[in-house]
């Protein structure tokens, strides 16, 4: 609808998603997790696209999406032929055209006089004829209209917060200027005979040098321009490198002066006028409804959509972790289960919300049904990068099963124009998520919150289900497919169909071997079609600066000559890996391999964790060549323990 303000603030969130993939240096990167697909081979789909969309909104919207506290011509109806932003003076001139003529700036300061062609031109409305139309911003920009039919150039003249600084020392080879401000520009001469310099920006270079090349001479054009930078004293140093481009005649530079400023804009700056309040963001996970769900009160909830969750290549996300299908129990602690019949549930989630400045809360549903070990369903929180809290029992949290709680995080404020809300399992196991709530101000939570650090099991061993007794089902799979079992992650990696299963179902199987079992009830085979490769793993909490010793028991069977063993790459593994909080790999320790087949085994990795380590990752990882009627990997008594 004409002039709705939900409609313009998704516009401007769609304007910046739609520069998701530039970085500040230049690079575009369009893969989902970093990286370029697309940017690698074709620039031109990469991002211009989105840049012209961009420039047009800025065109078009000054007020909304143009830079706070700087000085810009935004919109014309006719070609710029020169620009001169001075110290409280822009001057430019334009080509010659038929018809209205008018301009739109967005400017720091408020216009005193405004010239066209030597003439005076009048504050007033512009929608009949020659004059200057202001419209002030909250942070003290200002908007400026200026029709300025039949003529050529255009003045104008005010109070600009900018500030002219001049060279604190010239010296043989560069050219240095202190300035205290959050944005500095060099103005200077371009020419056939420009030549090139580096830029040093507080002791450090620069990735764009300054070119003073251009097909006719212009003076005091801006030849670098950077803003964003902290509201303290900074020195920048351009230094002639004495050579041009392959077009320039010469390498002659020459600046004329620097520009700072030190003015700022309070957060509502983008707002024409404050009368938009960011609307609440209430979303359901799992939900699929077409429509809007209409909470007792009165509130809409929409499906949500904008998260993330990593599975691997060619991983059908939303059949691996959507809870489609309602939940038909009672729910408890709630006047509107329906929030919390859906869902969804993965090792690693992140949901992300677009959102307006200002200070924020958020406020996270979630609803625990599994019956499981303790330590393996606690999860832990991150907003914005940073953990809001550690190893989370959802079900003490509600004060039971099947029951609503409710976390509220208040004070919360965007980074780049979003909130991130992320949701991992603590000790390896999934994280579930029922809902999500992102309201301005501050709202209380409705649950007391329990947070469950999980204890140090008796036994000193850090796995869950590390002797595979509680292991009850097996799981087939091909390439990029994964399961969670009992605590336990698998993972197949090879185009081949391989099996992860149970040990004592194959009492029923006895032509692939019979079980046989280290100790207790129970141990986990693995199989393969032929030339297969699987990896079952756990993610642990671990102490940084800590000394750690992981094993695993392993048998390696070949039934009849031909198997485990016989080709060269047949291996069995056990491989630690270092994360960092953001769950990144910092380091991964030499593997402790088996290659030949033979009774139960004893592999071991001794390792001290480095001062940026929270977790382990635990891999037990078999690639065998023989099909599963030759030859098959058995683990058992698995364990991760501190050392004294």
């Amino acid at each position: 609808r004409l002039k709705d303000p939900w409609a313009s603030e998704v516009a401007r969130r769609m304007m910046l998603l739609a520069t998701y993939d530039a970085r500040e240096n230049g690079v575009v990167e369009d893969n989902i997790d970093g990286g370029q697909i697309v940017a690698g081979a074709w620039f031109k789909i990469a991002h211009p696209m989105a840049l012209k969309h961009t420039l047009n909104a800025i065109a078009w919207q000054p007020e909304v999406f143009g830079a706070a506290r700087e000085n810009h011509i935004v919109r014309t109806t006719h070609v710029v032929r020169n620009v001169v932003y001075g110290d409280g003076r822009i001057e430019y001139s334009t080509f010659p055209a038929p018809g209205p003529t008018m301009d739109v700036l967005r400017l720091a300061f408020r216009p005193t006089a405004v010239m066209a062609d030597g003439k005076s031109l009048p504050f007033a409305q512009v929608t009949t004829g020659r004059g200057v139309e202001l419209m002030r911003l909250s942070c003290g920009d200002w908007i400026v209209a200026v029709r300025r039919d039949g003529t050529r150039t255009v003045v104008i003249s005010g109070d600009d917060p900018q500030k002219t600084v001049q060279a604190d020392a010239r010296e043989r080879n560069s050219l240095k200027f202190r300035f205290v401000g959050n944005q500095v520009r060099i103005l200077g001469r371009t020419g056939p005979d420009g030549g090139l310099a580096e830029v040093w920006l507080d002791g450090a270079k620069q990735l764009v040098p300054i070119d003073c090349w251009s097909p006719m001479a212009r003076y005091s054009q801006t030849l670098y321009y950077r803003n964003g930078l902290a509201n303290s004293e900074h020195v920048i140093e351009i230094k002639p490198v004495y050579r041009g481009n392959p077009v320039a005649k010469g390498h002659r530079v020459t600046i004329t002066v620097c520009q700072s400023s030190a003015a700022t804009s309070d957060a509502r700056c983008w707002q024409a006028a404050a009368t938009f309040r960011p609307m609440p963001q209430r979303v359901i996970f799992g939900y699929s409804g077409r429509r809007d769900y209409v909470a007792s009160d009165g509130t809409k909830w929409r499906p949500a959509t904008e998260w993330i969750v990593r599975l691997g290549g060619m991983a059908d996300s939303v059949a691996a972790t959507w809870r489609t299908n309602p939940v038909r129990a009672t729910i408890f602690g709630t006047a509107d289960p329906e929030i919390y019949r859906y869902g969804v549930h993965a090792r690693d989630l992140t949901a992300f919300f677009t959102v307006a400045p200002g200070t924020y809360t958020v406020r996270m549903h979630f609803m625990e049904t599994r019956r499981v070990d303790a330590r393996d369903r606690l999860v832990d929180i991150e907003i914005n990068g940073q953990t809001v809290l550690e190893g989370v029992d959802l079900e003490a949290t509600a004060g039971g099963f099947y029951r609503a709680a409710v976390l509220a995080f208040p004070g919360i404020r965007p980074r780049s124009g979003t909130i991130t809300v992320r949701v991992l399992g603590h000790s390896g196991g999934e994280a579930v998520l029922q809902a999500v709530e992102i309201l301005l101000g501050y709202a209380p939570s409705h649950r007391r919150l329990v947070v469950s650090v999980p204890r140090q099991p008796p036994d000193g061993n850090l796995l869950i289900n590390s002797g595979f007794e509680e292991t009850s089902v097996g799981t087939v799979g091909r390439l990029g497919e994964r399961a969670q079992r009992s605590g336990w992650t698998y993972v197949f990696a090879s185009a081949s169909q391989s099996y992860i299963w149970a040990e004592t179902d194959y009492v029923q199987h006895p032509q692939l071997g019979l079980p046989e079992i280290r100790s207790g009830k129970q141990a986990l085979r693995t199989h393969t079609d032929g030339t297969g490769r699987t990896m079952v793993y756990q993610e642990v909490p671990v102490i940084p600066l800590t000394n750690y010793v992981a094993e695993a028991w392993v048998r390696a069977v070949d039934l009849h000559g031909k198997g485990f063993g016989r080709h060269p790459g047949d291996a069995v593994a056990l491989v630690i890996q270092e994360l960092s909080s953001s769950g990144g790999v910092t380091l991964e320790h030499p593997r402790s391999e088996l290659r030949e087949p033979g009774p139960y085994r004893r592999i071991e990795c001794r390792f001290r964790t480095g001062a940026d380590t929270r977790r382990i990752r635990f891999i037990l990882e078999a690639i065998q060549h023989a099909p599963y009627t030759e030859g098959h990997v058995t683990y058992d008594d698995c364990s991760l323990r501190p050392l004294p």
